[in-house]
C-alpha cells in the first residue's frame, strides 16, 4: 500500500510540474507574440530600413543598428571575395575596356538608352522671371503614369546653349528646391538653387521630378514616424520603394528609364549644343547610372556625394541593403567605368556616414584620379571637398562645366 501512496505522490507532482511548464510556456510565447507584435507596430522593418541612410536610427536610439543590417564579415574580411573590382583586374587600357563591359554594370544592361525611348513632351506651364524663364513640360511615362520635367533658359539673345540637366534627390520638393522656388519644405532645402545659379552663368537647365520621391503623398505608417521634415520626404521615398520591391517592381529602373527619356527629349532640341548631367545624392547615383547606359549623348557628368566604397568605409556596415552589389565588385567601380568622359566627384567635410568617410579619406577620388591617368586624360576629373555638408559646391561644378562645356 505504501508503494502505491508513493507512486501516486510522485505522478501528482509529475503532473503539477507539467502544468507549471505549460502555464510558464504559455506566458513566455504570450510575451513575445506580445512584444513582437508591439515591436513591428512602432518600429516595423520598413521604418528600420528607412532610417538606415542616416549614422543613427533616429527616433529609436536603444536600438542597435548593426542587428538589422549587416554586410557578412566575409566582405571584410577576405577583399579577394569580390572578384570583379577595378583594382585586381585593371593594369592597362587594355585590361580596362575589357573589365568595364564585364559584370560591373550588368544591373545597367537592360535599361532603356536614349535611342529608343519616345519623348515627346507637352508645355504645361511657363513662368516668366527678370533674368530667366521657366517652362514646365509632361510626357507619358512607359506605364502611362506623366513624367514632369522643367525647362529653365536664360533672358538672352543666343540661339545655341550647352545644357545642364539636374536630377535632383527627390520628387517634387527636390526639383522646386534645384528650380529656387518655394513650397512647405523650404526650411530644409539642400540643393541650393543651382538651376538658378546655373542660368545665370548662360547655361539652359533641365530638372525632373523624380517620381516616387516626394510628389506623391502615400501613407506608409510608421514608415515615416519623425518630426523632421527632410527626414518625412527621405524615408517616404524609402518606403515608397520597399513597398514596390515587396511586388517586384524596382523604383530605381522606372526612375533611371523616365530620366532617359527627359535626357532623350534634350537631345533632340535644336537650341542645345552640349550637355552635362549633374545630380546630388540620388540624383547623383542615376548621374552615373546615365553615364554607363548613355554616356555617347553626354559630355560630361556632375556627381556630388553620391558614391562611395561600400567595401572599404568603417560605416560601410551601416548603409542598408546593397542588393547584392558587392557579389561583383566595389559601388565605386560602377563610377569608374564612365573614364575618360570629363567627370566631377565632390564631398562635403561635414557630411556624416560613407560620404563623410570618403571626404576625409579621398578614397574614390585617389582611385578615379589613377583611371585618369591611366588614360592619360588627368584633365577630364576633377575632385573636390568642400567645407560644408550634404551639398553642392556651386562655385567649383561652374569652374568644371564651363571648362568642359
Amino acid at each position: 500500500m505504501n508503494k502505491h501512496i508513493t507512486m501516486y505522490i510522485v505522478d501528482h507532482m509529475l503532473n503539477k510540474i507539467i502544468i507549471v511548464i505549460l502555464i510558464v510556456t504559455i506566458i513566455s510565447i504570450s510575451i513575445n507574440v506580445v512584444g513582437y507584435s508591439y515591436a513591428t507596430r512602432v518600429h516595423d522593418p520598413i521604418q528600420i530600413l528607412t532610417h538606415l541612410y542616416h549614422d543613427k536610427i533616429t527616433g529609436f536610439p536603444d536600438y542597435d543598428i548593426k542587428n538589422y543590417a549587416t554586410l557578412p564579415d566575409h566582405y571584410y574580411d577576405n577583399v579577394d571575395l569580390v572578384p570583379h573590382t577595378f583594382n585586381k583586374h585593371v593594369e592597362t587600357l587594355n585590361d580596362f575596356e575589357k573589365w568595364k563591359n564585364g559584370p560591373v554594370v550588368d544591373d545597367e544592361r537592360d535599361r532603356s538608352t536614349v535611342s529608343n525611348v519616345v519623348h515627346d513632351a507637352t508645355l504645361i506651364e511657363n513662368i516668366n522671371r527678370e533674368q530667366y524663364v521657366i517652362e514646365k513640360f509632361i510626357m507619358n511615362a512607359s506605364d502611362l503614369e506623366k513624367i514632369i520635367f522643367y525647362k529653365i533658359s536664360p533672358n538672352d539673345n543666343n540661339t545655341i546653349h550647352d545644357a545642364v540637366f539636374v536630377i535632383p534627390g527627390s520628387g517634387h520638393q527636390g526639383a522646386l528646391d534645384v528650380l529656387g522656388e518655394p513650397s512647405e519644405y523650404s526650411d530644409v532645402y539642400y540643393q541650393d538653387d543651382i538651376a538658378i545659379h546655373l542660368v545665370n552663368e548662360g547655361y539652359i537647365v533641365y530638372v525632373i521630378e523624380l517620381r516616387g520621391w516626394g510628389e506623391r503623398q502615400i501613407d506608409v505608417g510608421s514608415g515615416c514616424d519623425t518630426a523632421r521634415q527632410d527626414e518625412q520626404s527621405t524615408c517616404t521615398g524609402f518606403a515608397f520603394y520597399n513597398h514596390l520591391k515587396h511586388i517586384g517592381i524596382d523604383l530605381n529602373d522606372i526612375q533611371a528609364d523616365e530620366i532617359t527619356q527627359v535626357l532623350a527629349y534634350i537631345e533632340s532640341q535644336d537650341d542645345i549644343d552640349k550637355i552635362a548631367v549633374a545630380g546630388l545624392s540620388l540624383g547623383a547615383s542615376h548621374t552615373i547610372s546615365q553615364g554607363i547606359i548613355n554616356g555617347n549623348y553626354i559630355d560630361a557628368l556632375v556627381v556630388a556625394s553620391g558614391t562611395g566604397s561600400l567595401l572599404h568605409a568603417p560605416l560601410s556596415k551601416f548603409q542598408g541593403p546593397t542588393d547584392g552589389h558587392l557579389l561583383c565588385c566595389d559601388t565605386v567601380d560602377k563610377l569608374i567605368t564612365v573614364a575618360p568622359m570629363p567627370l566631377y566627384v565632390s564631398f562635403g567635410s561635414e557630411e556624416t556616414s560613407i560620404f563623410g568617410w570618403e571626404a576625409s579619406t579621398g578614397y574614390t577620388g585617389k582611385i578615379l584620379t589613377d583611371v585618369y591617368k591611366l588614360h592619360e586624360m588627368s584633365e577630364n576629373f576633377m575632385y573636390y571637398v568642400h567645407d560644408g555638408s550634404h551639398a553642392y559646391h556651386i562655385p567649383s561644378v561652374i569652374d568644371f562645366l564651363d571648362k568642359h562645356l
